[in-house]
Parts: C-alpha cells; sequence; structure tokens
C-alpha cells in the first residue's frame, strides 16, 4: 500500500496543472460551506445583539413570587444570571390618560442593568431608595412633566377593587370600575434620570401604571415586615406575599423548553420571544420546517454543485491513470488497492486545500459582512449601537470542513468505482476511453456549415468519446439548475423577508415609514418636526 501511496503522490507532482485546478475546486467548495454556515451564524449572533441591546439579555421573567419562591428560582439547576425587581408600591400621578392615571414603582437590584435594557435619555440610574428613575411616556403619554433634579412626592400602596379584594399592579384600568389605593405611604424621590418604555413583555401596553426604577426599595414589604409583631403588620405581610419579579437566562439557552417542562411555573412566567426565536426556539413546528428546511435545500444545492466541480477534476485524473492503474492490476494490485490509492489522493489534496478554503472563506465573508453592517441594520429595522459582523464558531469551522471533506471523498469515489470496474487488458489499452460505431461514424455536416472545419472537428470528437460528450453536457445542464434553484431560492427569501416587514406590496412602496404602538403617540406637531 505504501507504494501505491508513493506511486500517487509521484503522480500528482508529475501533473502538477491538474493537481492545482483540483485543489482550486476543493478551495471554493470549502470557502463556500464556509461563507454560508459562518455567515448564516454570524446574522443569528448579530440579531441576538440586537435584541439583547434593544430589549435585555433576560430570557424569562416570573411575576408573582415571594421572596422566599424568587430565592429559589434564582438558585434553581440551568439558571445563568438573574435579577429581581420588588413592587414598592402604586400611586395616582394624575396622567393625562384616563386609562393609565398610575404610577408604579419598582426597586431594582444591581445586576439589573445586566439583564434588562435601561435605555437613559437623560441623567443618570438610581444609586439609593430616595433617587428614581422616571419614563420618557410619562411626559408624552400621559402629560407629566418631570425633569432631572424635581422632587416628585407620591402616596403609593395596593390596589383594590370595589370589594377589597387586591388587584395586580399589571392589571389593567378601566375608569367605570371603582378601585381604590390602600395601606398608601407617601414617598419622596428625587429624579435622577428619564429613561425609554420597557419592552411591552416587561411593561404591558394595556397596564394602569407608568413603570418607574429605584433602587434597593422594598416598599410594601419594608412597612410590613417592621410592623410585623401587630396584627395589621401580620395582615400586610400576607398581602404582600407576590410582590417579587425575576429575571434570568439559562446556562443554556437552547434548552429552554426542556428546562420550562422540567420546573413549571410558580407564578406568572413569560418568555422573551423575540430572543427565543433568534436562538431558533419555535413553538410552532411550523417554522422548524421552514427553517430547516431552508438550510438543507441550500447545503444540498452546495453539495451538489461541489460534486460536480471536484468530480470532473477526479474524473479528469483518473481517466489519465487508467493505463496506470491497468499496469498496477496486471501485476497483482487489488481493487481495493486501486480505490485506496485514488481516495488517499482526495484525502492528500483535501488536507491542503480544506485550511485554505477555510481562511479565504472567512475573509471573503467578514469583508461581506463589514461593508453590508449598515444596510443589514437598516434592513431589518435594527436600532442600537449593535452592527453585523463575523462571529467565529469552532464548531461551525469544524462542521463545514466536514461536510467539505465528505463532498470532495464522494466527488472521488465515484470515478474510482468506474475505474476498477475495467479489466486490467481494457486499462491498458484504453479501448473505453475511445468508441466509435461504423454508422454513426459520419455526419457533422450541418456543424461543418454552421461552425465550419473546428465545427466538424467538434462532431467527430464527441462521436469518439461520448462518455466525455455526455458528461460535458451534464455539467452544463447542472449549472443552469443550480443557477435557477439559486435565484428562486434568494427570490423566495427575499419575498418572504418583505412581507414579515410589511414592505412586499409594490403598490404601498414608500421611503419613509413612522408609526406609534400603544399609548406612545405623540402629538402631530412633533411627528411632522421629525419627518421634515
Amino acid at each position: 500500500m505504501k507504494i501505491l501511496r508513493h506511486f500517487t503522490w509521484e503522480s500528482l507532482k508529475a501533473n502538477r496543472t491538474r493537481t492545482l485546478v483540483t485543489i482550486i475546486g476543493i478551495v471554493l467548495s470549502m470557502a463556500l460551506f464556509t461563507a454560508v454556515l459562518e455567515g448564516a451564524y454570524s446574522g443569528q449572533q448579530f440579531l441576538i445583539r440586537s435584541i439583547e441591546e434593544s430589549e435585555g439579555r433576560w430570557l424569562l421573567l416570573e411575576s408573582g413570587l415571594t421572596e422566599e419562591e424568587a430565592a429559589t428560582l434564582q438558585n434553581t439547576e440551568g439558571i445563568g444570571e438573574s435579577s429581581v425587581w420588588r413592587e414598592v408600591g402604586i400611586g395616582n400621578i394624575h396622567s393625562d390618560n384616563s386609562y393609565r392615571p398610575y404610577l408604579r414603582v419598582v426597586s431594582v437590584d444591581a445586576n439589573v442593568e445586566n439583564l434588562l435594557a435601561i435605555h437613559l435619555l437623560s441623567g443618570r440610574l438610581p444609586e439609593n431608595e430616595n433617587e428614581i428613575l422616571l419614563p420618557s411616556h410619562l411626559a408624552s403619554d400621559g402629560g407629566v412633566q418631570m425633569a432631572v433634579g424635581d422632587t416628585l412626592t407620591i402616596d403609593l400602596g395596593k390596589r383594590v377593587d370595589q370589594l377589597g379584594d387586591p388587584l395586580p399592579p399589571e392589571a389593567g384600568y378601566d375608569p367605570e370600575s371603582p378601585e381604590s389605593i390602600v395601606d398608601a405611604e407617601e414617598h419622596t424621590y428625587t429624579v435622577v434620570g428619564i429613561y425609554r418604555r420597557l419592552p411591552y413583555e416587561v411593561e404591558g401596553y394595556g397596564e394602569p401604571g407608568y413603570v418607574a426604577l429605584t433602587f434597593g426599595d422594598k416598599g410594601i414589604l419594608r412597612f410590613a415586615q417592621n410592623d410585623k409583631d401587630s396584627e395589621d403588620g401580620a395582615e400586610n405581610a400576607a398581602d404582600s406575599s407576590g410582590d417579587c419579579t425575576v429575571f434570568l437566562t439559562l446556562k443554556n439557552p437552547t434548552s429552554l423548553f426542556q428546562w420550562e417542562e422540567a420546573h413549571p411555573a410558580v407564578g406568572n412566567r413569560t418568555e422573551h420571544s423575540d430572543l427565543r426565536r433568534f436562538y431558533g426556539l419555535f413553538t410552532s413546528d411550523n417554522y422548524n420546517v421552514y427553517l430547516y428546511g431552508f438550510a438543507t435545500i441550500l447545503l444540498l444545492l452546495i453539495v451538489v454543485g461541489s460534486i460536480s466541480l471536484i468530480y470532473n477534476s477526479f474524473s479528469i485524473s483518473v481517466s489519465a491513470r487508467t493505463q496506470q492503474f491497468g499496469i498496477l492490476k496486471s501485476i497483482g494490485a487489488t481493487n481495493r488497492q486501486i480505490r485506496g490509492s485514488v481516495l488517499y489522493e482526495a484525502l492528500l489534496l483535501a488536507v491542503i486545500a480544506i485550511p485554505i478554503g477555510l481562511v479565504v472563506g472567512c475573509v471573503g465573508i467578514g469583508l461581506t459582512l463589514y461593508f453590508l453592517r449598515d444596510a443589514f441594520a437598516v434592513g431589518l429595522f435594527m436600532e442600537g449601537k449593535t452592527q453585523m459582523e463575523l462571529v467565529i464558531n469552532p464548531l461551525i469551522l469544524l462542521a463545514a470542513a466536514g461536510i467539505c471533506l465528505l463532498t470532495t471523498i464522494i466527488s472521488a469515489a465515484i470515478p474510482a468505482r468506474r475505474a476498477i470496474r475495467i479489466s486490467p487488458i481494457a486499462s491498458i489499452r484504453q479501448t473505453q476511453e475511445v468508441k466509435t460505431r461504423r454508422k454513426k461514424a459520419g455526419g457533422g455536416h450541418l456543424a461543418r456549415k454552421l461552425f465550419g472545419f473546428p465545427g466538424l472537428l467538434a462532431v467527430r470528437n464527441f462521436q469518439r468519446s461520448r462518455s466525455k460528450y455526455r458528461s460535458t453536457v451534464a455539467s452544463l445542464i447542472l449549472s443552469i439548475v443550480l443557477f435557477i434553484s439559486a435565484s428562486s431560492f434568494c427570490a423566495y427569501i427575499t419575498g418572504s423577508v418583505e412581507a414579515v416587514a410589511n414592505t412586499g406590496n409594490a403598490e404601498t412602496m414608500v421611503d419613509i415609514t413612522y408609526s406609534t404602538l400603544g399609548y406612545e403617540r405623540p402629538k402631530p406637531e412633533r411627528v411632522l418636526a421629525i419627518l421634515a
């Protein structure tokens, strides 16, 4: 076997042009696999980073928990980072919005910045229980004008309906359904900052209160604990249970569904739906079918094109060495050894080409993403400073190398199988390379009239070697099929993205779109000033 390997190595050196062409083919295939897989992974990471910047890194939140339940949840197996906010209380802020009359004050801990995206418009975060951070839509929607440095004094308590039953802080407000604030305590805060409204999954659009943040104040819980020796204090302590909300991440985000199944919710659990989708976790199997179906089709197109490209190189190599294989078989080489010689050539070339293709693919897709970074952000309506960039994943690179290696082996195995099926005498005489039929060894008059003597010569050459003729035609057909398939694939993807972005209707295409959502509806004059 060592002799055959040495023979293969000497054959590669003797035919350097053909060897170089084969290496280039494998390099291009590897570069394409790397670019597609790394591009898809980088795009996924871009979406994840964008949503983390705009809405936060939390993957789950669970509200309505007691202090003990919150502590237990934070220490549950599989939990990564966590942050807790506690209800300080809710009070009437006398806003202009009749469906949102309250200010809902919650206290946060030091880790909230790592999980919840708090976008400061002015000022800073609160550092103690006497400072408060107000939302911007308190002024734009509620008409309550407060500036950094102002003092806010408000009575905070708990909501109850007309029967005295407690109402959740986030429950919608109906002006026609009487309710009141009980156990109210006066709180005085210094406004230290204004921030942009929290995501709707944290602060729902139907909530009755504007969420304001303070630091380290347990509010109602604190007052109940101070009075726990009295009968009223004990009653307040019982009523104040369930005032904690826990934001958390998982050590393995892709195991979200398995973790939720193993740890049922104690309070009200909410998933970060955008972040979950960008991790590839869909509640509907249809989305999985579409996503993985598109990915599979794209990879199959690349694999088929790569096999066609690399196969032609190995087919030429095997055809040129057919006589050599016949001589080797005549002196005792087995079919297994001949097959091993061809596969050894494939592995040898792959070892050289795959690292080069990996570098070429990473550089190519890296430059592409760099120059298109602004287009991605605009096209996907992503806000913030996050930009598309190449994210190297060793597992992705290993998978691309494995696919390319498998493709190379398949491309070499096909002509190797053809070579071992030829008898030694036929291989030496190379009778399989040129086969003519007496009745068919004519014609070409039309080709001669159209293209002259070169056309006639081409027709006769095709008649002498029909296998090469068929291979050429098959390669051209495959190239056209791949081109049409890739074009259709891109067109379908573009149409899907436009449909999701609501820009696919040519009759309603516009240059600028401005929309408002929920209660964040500024005055028309302000909108005109923005668009002017």
